[in-house]
């Protein structure tokens, strides 16, 4: 029952005036609490409990204001007095309670680099909590708590306020944590006949609490957020109803609640975060501790820093309650593994709808109503608890397993699934997708990649491959997947390779993957693994079909070592892919000079002429096509870099002069700088004699 529901049950019992403004300007700490007892006497003797909640209301708002921080202290010792000594008086005010004394705790009162245990206020606002937590109305209670958590949010230093910014973070998650503990507290101590719908509006509210802000969440603050999740399923034991009596199928739903509960918090909880277990076991497989059965000395392989330990800490326990919620991980994992492999080829698979996935489809915490748990589960969740498992557990290679097909299915399930643009997906989900891209190939050889899957299936999986690379700011991460990709690629035929890599890098739309198939390319060339073929003058008789048909075809080298014939056209098709670069930076404009040479397109034009540079070697430099144009043009393109260049240091110096030195824009002068010389030293290998200063 709210306040304002309890208004028609007071009697016309007489009420005390809502004191006014200028009559609060003449009340010391003193008469105010003193009037807070008085007040507490009339309630107890009218039952008018409506009109204490406003007369505390206006009190404590008035106190948080104007009183110094040992005033507003005495203050909430009186109100915990006043609460103990009026049971009654506890159970009708409980929905007013919580929202008051919140502000109570404000950061400028903790000094976070110390215990704050015995900080002002805190301890006694606990205590205000564990009162109502045991005498209020615990219905009221549960949802007032999911109130004010939906409402919580970070709050910035004071101005002036020198402390780090990590202090708002603490004072956030105390906030959760006196919330939290009102919650659990409250829930542990309903002695209800249908628990399950406090758990279903308990898991609902902490569910969207989670999801509303997960993605602002630092490592520290998930981590302290999905602790508290992982001690609520531990501990949660609901007192039994007063009768004795839970209807026959409360168990099973509270059961199913709380699984739910877990496999979201896995897909919640790490949508920005992750254990970088796919970089955590290339680094165990190259150390040869991949298999040991010690854990300690797997995790001597890689130091992540003490706020990574911790998540990695709770993720893991998180995942150690499977076995008492009953959750049969590898059941579960071959479910659904099943389930995608049975999927029509033509379904859209975007089931992943607010119906299922977020908490929030629901607008009541169901404290009312039947209580109702899906027989489905997330699976997100189930995929990434499956590989906190699998990282965790090397022993028993025959559960948590997939074959070749069946990781390209499941990484298509996630991935087109999602219909998303790189970098907006979950970073855990794309975590564990390299995970397993990384564990169920690293024995694979080069006939099962050939014979195991169609070409085009193959080829599929290493553009979802090089969709998770662009989709990462981690360069680890970067690194993993394309010595993956380099090496399933290295597995199929020369042909598919080079040919995959010459399409990639001419058409592909993001320049971080360009750049990174241009160089393996260049490799390829250096490897001798590509001959370059030029197409015969027109003095031959062979026709042009004969010659792509040839073109086409690896040859073998005296030395028995498979190549790949590069013909002019494609070594044109290189050309025109690098003009085009060139085109694109030089539409930024003069204005632009800067974000276009600082860019990720600039990089990609620079492993192109790098490449053509390669070329020139095996080739006269007329077999490049377009090789002076291009060089012009960079030259050119080069010369407004210089204007930049100059314009910057007469900044510098003039700021430098006035004390006023910007080491942001140094460094990024001396970034352009760097890539100017970068792509001179490339045109230099074109061997073109102008080339050598940009003019």
């Amino acid at each position: 029952m709210s306040a304002n529901e309890r208004t028609e049950q007071n009697s016309g019992a007489p009420a005390a005036a809502t004191p006014d403004v200028d009559s609060l300007k003449e009340l010391t700490p003193k008469a105010l609490v003193a009037n807070l007892n008085a007040a507490a006497q009339t309630a107890k003797e009218t039952k008018d409990y409506m009109t204490y909640a406003t007369l505390l209301d206006v009190y404590l708002e008035y106190s948080y204001k104007e009183f110094t921080d040992e005033e507003k202290e005495n203050v909430l010792k009186a109100l915990l007095d006043i609460l103990n000594s009026d049971d009654e008086l506890v159970y009708a005010i409980s929905w007013d309670v919580p929202s008051r004394v919140l502000p109570f705790l404000r950061t400028d009162l903790y000094d976070f680099s110390v215990g704050i245990g015995s900080s002002k206020g805190l301890t006694t606002v606990m205590e205000i909590f564990k009162v109502l937590a045991d005498k209020g109305n615990l219905k009221e209670l549960v949802v007032k708590c999911l109130e004010e958590l939906d409402k919580l949010q970070f709050e910035p230093l004071a101005e002036g306020d020198t402390r780090p910014e990590v202090v708002v973070e603490r004072f956030f998650e105390l906030k959760f944590a006196a919330l939290y503990g009102l919650l659990v507290n409250s829930i542990k101590n309903a002695k209800a006949r249908y628990p399950s719908r406090f758990l279903i509006a308990a898991t609902t509210g902490l569910l969207s609490f989670l999801v509303d802000r997960v993605e602002s969440f630092s490592v520290r603050t998930t981590s302290f957020v999905l602790r508290r999740f992982y001690l609520f399923v531990r501990e949660y034991s609901p007192a039994p109803p007063d009768d004795g009596e839970v209807p026959e199928n409360e168990d099973a739903l509270q059961d199913k609640i709380l699984k739910k509960f877990l496999i979201d918090t896995f897909a919640l909880g790490l949508q920005t975060h992750c254990l970088k277990w796919g970089q955590k076991l290339l680094l165990q497989l190259r150390k040869g501790v991949a298999f040991d059965a010690d854990p300690e000395k797997r995790e001597s392989s890689y130091y992540t820093g003490q706020y990574s330990i911790d998540f990695a800490e709770v993720i893991e326990k998180l995942s150690q309650l499977a076995e008492p919620l009953k959750i049969d991980v590898d059941t579960e994992f071959k479910a659904l593994v099943e389930k995608v492999i049975n999927e029509e080829a033509e379904s859209d698979d975007d089931e992943k709808t607010a119906t299922e996935d977020d908490p929030k489809a629901d607008d009541e915490w169901g404290l009312d109503g039947d209580s109702e748990a899906p027989d489905t589960l997330h699976d997100e969740g189930i995929f990434i608890l499956a590989t906190a498992v699998r990282f965790n557990n090397r022993q028993n290679p025959e559960i948590l397993k997939l074959t070749f097909p069946e990781l390209i299915k499941v990484t298509k399930h996630f991935i087109m699934g999602s219909n998303q643009d790189p970098g907006e997906g979950s970073v855990g989900l794309y975590d564990a997708l390299s995970f397993w891209s990384l564990w169920a190939t690293r024995t694979l050889t080069s006939e099962q990649v050939q014979t195991q899957v169609p070409k085009d299936v193959f080829i599929s999986y290493v553009q979802m491959l090089m969709y998770l690379a662009e989709s990462t700011d981690d360069p680890s991460q970067e690194q993993l997947l394309f010595s993956i990709i380099a090496r399933l690629l290295g597995l199929h035929t020369l042909k598919t390779r080079i040919e995959y890599l010459l399409d990639t890098a001419e058409f592909c739309p993001y320049p971080k993957v360009r750049e990174a198939t241009i160089k393996l390319l260049a490799q390829a060339l250096a490897k001798h693994e590509i001959k370059i073929t030029l197409v015969p003058t027109a003095t031959s008789t062979s026709s042009t079909d004969e010659l792509t048909e040839a073109a086409s075809n690896l040859s073998i080298e005296e030395s028995k070592v498979p190549t790949y014939a590069f013909t002019a056209e494609q070594i044109t098709r290189v050309s025109n892919a690098a003009l085009e670069q060139l085109s694109e930076i030089e539409s930024l404009g003069a204005e632009g000079v800067r974000a276009g040479i600082l860019g990720p397109d600039f990089k990609v034009l620079l492993a192109l002429i790098c490449f053509l540079a390669e070329i020139s070697k095996t080739v006269a430099i007329e077999a490049i096509t377009k090789s002076n144009e291009l060089t012009e043009r960079c030259l050119k393109y080069l010369s407004v870099v210089d204007a930049l260049l100059a314009a910057r240091t007469q900044s510098e110096g003039a700021a430098a002069k006035d004390g006023e030195e910007d080491d942001k824009q140094k460094e990024e002068t001396k970034q352009i700088e760097m890539r100017k010389q970068l792509l001179l030293t490339a045109l230099s290998g074109l061997e073109l004699e102008e080339v050598g200063t940009s003019k």
